[in-house]
C-alpha cells in the first residue's frame, strides 16, 4: 500500500476528518457489510463448531431466532434491489453440486431501506436447497429497497468469489399480475467503508419518455438523474408510473483504455414476436471508444439478412426498428465493434407498448466477412457449469436457453449436459452433442423437460456443463403477453 492511501485510510478512520473528506470530495458513504452483524441484540453466537452445520435437518429450509453470528464463520454474500410485494429473491445452494460441501449452511436475509437494516432473520438450510423469498413469507409489510442475502459455513473457502465472498443468486420483478417482468443477478459488497462518487459509470443510460423513471440502486442511496452515474457496484432500473421494475440490470466500471484496443464481435439472440423491438445500447464510457467503428448484421438460419456498417460518437442508443426492416422470424444480432480491453454491447428487450428488461451480449469468434458468417477456430476456454432458476409452469410462457457456440481446435463437436434440479428433489439430466455448424444453440426448457407441465414444486434450477468448453448464453422468460424477463447465466 503506498502512502496516499495510508493517508486515505487513516483520515476515514477518524470520524471528524472522514467528514471532512466526505465533504471535499463530494462523497457519499455506502452501507457497510460489518453493520450486518451488529443488528442482532442476542447475547447468543453461532460459532464454527455448531452442532447444526453437521447434522441432519427436518426441512430443507428451517428458520431460527436471529442470533449474533461469528464473524470468523467464511461467507459469501450478494444484494439485488427489493420492493414489497413486487420482487422476490431465488436462491440454489449450488455448493454441494458445485464445490461437494455437503453440510448444511446458515442463511441470513437482511432487509435494508434508504441504508438501513429494518429486517434480518435467521436460516439452516440443506445442501441443494432452492428457496425463494418474498415479503409475505418473511412476514414484512414496511418498505424497503433491497435485499441482502448471505451464508455462512466454516467449510467454504475464504474470499469465494472475490469480494470477500461473493454469492450468486437472483431478484425477479413482478407486475399487478404477477407476471415476471425483469430480473437480474446479485452483486457483491466488500468489508470496509465504501464512498460513492458522483462520477460517469457504464450502462447507466437510457431514453425515457415521461411515463417511466430511472434510478441507479445502491444499498445507501437511489439516484433519480441519469446525469449523475454513480462509481460503485450497483443497478439500473426502469419503473413505470406503477413502479413496476419494467427493466433491472447491474451497472459496469468505467473503461480505463489501460489494455489493448481490438475489435470484438458479439451475438445476442431475439424470439419471433409481432410486437418486439429490442434497444442496443453501446456505451463509449464501458469500451473506452469515443469515436466508435460499428457494424450490425441480423441473422437467420446462419444467412445475413441486413448488414451496416458506420461511424458513430459517444454512446449508441437505438431501436432494431430504425435500423433494419421487421424481421418476421427469431434472429441473431450481431455487432461488431472496437474496446480498450473486453466489454460489450447491451441488449433491451423492449417491445411497442413498453420499455423492456436489458442484459449484455456474449462474444463469438463467428465473424462477418463479405457479407458471410464465417466460423473462426479458437482455443478452448476451459470448463462449463452455470446455471439460471426455472419459474413455476405455466401454459404458453417459455423459458428459452440461448447459448454462443465456437469451433474449438482440434474438436468436431463439444459435449453439453443441461441438469434439472427441482425443490421437490425430481432431477433430470439430458446430453447433447454439438456441432460447429452454427454460432448459436437454442433450446426451449420446456420441450427439452417435459415433465415439467405435471410436476408439483415452486422453484427449479437449470445447469448446464460442459468439460469442452467455457459456453456463455443467456436465459429468456416470454410471457404470454410478449414481455420478457432476462439475465445471463452465472456461475457459482
Amino acid at each position: 500500500m503506498n502512502i496516499k492511501n495510508i493517508a486515505k485510510k487513516f483520515i476515514k478512520n477518524i470520524n471528524i476528518l472522514e467528514e471532512i473528506y466526505i465533504k471535499i470530495f463530494k462523497k457519499t458513504k455506502n452501507f457497510n457489510r460489518e453493520d450486518l452483524f451488529e443488528f442482532s441484540d442476542s447475547q447468543i453466537e453461532i460459532k464454527k463448531n455448531d452442532l447444526n452445520f453437521f447434522k441432519k435437518l427436518n426441512n430443507q429450509i428451517n428458520e431460527i431466532k436471529n442470533i449474533k453470528i461469528d464473524k470468523n464463520i467464511n461467507s459469501v454474500l450478494g444484494w439485488v434491489p427489493f420492493s414489497k410485494s413486487k420482487s422476490s429473491a431465488v436462491i440454489y445452494n449450488f455448493f454441494s453440486q458445485n464445490y461437494s460441501l455437503r453440510g448444511n449452511f446458515l442463511l441470513r436475509v437482511s432487509l435494508v431501506f434508504n441504508g438501513n437494516i429494518i429486517l434480518q432473520k435467521l436460516f439452516w438450510i440443506k445442501p441443494n436447497t432452492i428457496c425463494n423469498f418474498i415479503s409475505e413469507n418473511l412476514n414484512f409489510e414496511g418498505n424497503c429497497d433491497s435485499i441482502i442475502i448471505e451464508l455462512f459455513n466454516p467449510n467454504l473457502k475464504k474470499n469465494h468469489g472475490n469480494h470477500d465472498g461473493h454469492l450468486r443468486f437472483w431478484g425477479k420483478y413482478f407486475d399487478e399480475k404477477k407476471n415476471i417482468i425483469s430480473t437480474t443477478h446479485s452483486m457483491p459488497l466488500s468489508y470496509g467503508n465504501n464512498y460513492l462518487s458522483e462520477e460517469n459509470f457504464s450502462r447507466s443510460y437510457f431514453e425515457l419518455n415521461e411515463n417511466y423513471d430511472f434510478k441507479n440502486y445502491f444499498l445507501k442511496s437511489k439516484l433519480n438523474s441519469q446525469k449523475k452515474r454513480i462509481n460503485l457496484y450497483g443497478y439500473a432500473i426502469i419503473s413505470n408510473k406503477i413502479n413496476n421494475f419494467v427493466s433491472t440490470w447491474h451497472l459496469a466500471p468505467i473503461n480505463d483504455k489501460k489494455k489493448e484496443k481490438k475489435e470484438i464481435s458479439q451475438l445476442a439472440w431475439c424470439p419471433q414476436s409481432k410486437i418486439l423491438d429490442p434497444c442496443i445500447l453501446i456505451d463509449n464510457i464501458e469500451t473506452g471508444i469515443e469515436n466508435q467503428r460499428i457494424l450490425i448484421a441480423l441473422i437467420v438460419n446462419n444467412e445475413i439478412i441486413y448488414q451496416k456498417e458506420f461511424d458513430h460518437k459517444g454512446v449508441y442508443f437505438q431501436k432494431i426498428s430504425r435500423i433494419f426492416p421487421k424481421i418476421e422470424s427469431d434472429y441473431l444480432v450481431y455487432i461488431k465493434f472496437l474496446s480498450y480491453g473486453h466489454s460489450y454491447f447491451n441488449i433491451a428487450y423492449s417491445n411497442l407498448s413498453n420499455y423492456g428488461d436489458l442484459v449484455h451480449s456474449h462474444e463469438t469468434k463467428w465473424i462477418v466477412n463479405d457479407s458471410k458468417l464465417v466460423s473462426q477456430e479458437t482455443d478452448s476456454a476451459g470448463n462449463t457449469r452455470k446455471f439460471f432458476y426455472l419459474n413455476k409452469y405455466k401454459e404458453n410462457c417459455f423459458h428459452y436457453l440461448s447459448l454462443n457456440i465456437d469451433k474449438i481446435k482440434n474438436k468436431n463437436s463439444i459435449n453439453l449436459n443441461i441438469r434439472l434440479l427441482v425443490d421437490n428433489g425430481v432431477e433430470q439430466l439430458i446430453q447433447k452433442k454439438i456441432d460447429f455448424s452454427k454460432p448459436h444453440l437454442l433450446l426451449i426448457m420446456e420441450e427439452e423437460f417435459s415433465i415439467l407441465k405435471n410436476l408439483d414444486y415452486k422453484n427449479a434450477v437449470i445447469q448446464i456443463e460442459s468439460f469442452d468448453n467455457n459456453i456463455n448464453g443467456s436465459f429468456l422468460y416470454c410471457n404470454q403477453d410478449g414481455t420478457i424477463a432476462v439475465d445471463h447465466l452465472t456461475g457459482g
